[in-house]
């Protein structure tokens, strides 16, 4: 009598097919969760200058470094911002176009561009106007620090 063995060598397709479809999926959703954030001014704070703004963010620093920190003897951060000035100057919407990864800052960093007020933009209509805005932070356990740096664009 004959015998016959066999050894399973490949893995079947329903269960192929199914690790591809949960890869497709997940790929899928990583294209998707991507957001803009925009802020927008309010009509009840009053404008400020880059000068005010870096020390405004000066000012809460001290208060969110601690917790910034937690294990580590330093971070540093940059939030990169488009802003969008009217013909006056006054910035009409702020973009964050990259985060500095900590979303309490990037929040409160976005609003205070929103206020900005910037020399009038020379000869661009308002659809056009836009200037580039990075604010950078660093923290250590006894001092912060924050520089603010407007681009035309």
């Amino acid at each position: 009598m004959r015998a016959t063995g066999s050894t399973r060598t490949a893995t079947r397709w329903r269960s192929c097919s199914r690790a591809i479809g949960a890869l497709v999926v997940v790929a899928a959703s990583a294209c998707i969760t991507a957001a803009t954030r925009y802020y927008v001014p309010s009509a009840s704070d009053p404008r400020i200058t880059p000068a005010e703004m870096r020390e405004r963010v000066h000012a809460v620093l001290p208060l969110e470094c601690p917790r910034l920190l937690a294990a580590r003897d330093t971070v540093y951060g940059v939030v990169a911002l488009t802003v969008f000035p009217d013909s006056a100057g006054q910035v009409r919407r702020a973009r964050i176009d990259a985060g500095s990864g900590d979303a309490r800052l990037d929040d409160l960093i976005g609003a205070l561009a929103a206020q900005l007020q910037l020399p009038p933009p020379a000869d661009v209509p308002d659809d056009r106007a836009r200037r580039a805005l990075h604010v950078s932070y660093s923290c250590v356990p006894h001092a912060a620090l924050v520089r603010v740096d407007l681009s035309p664009r």
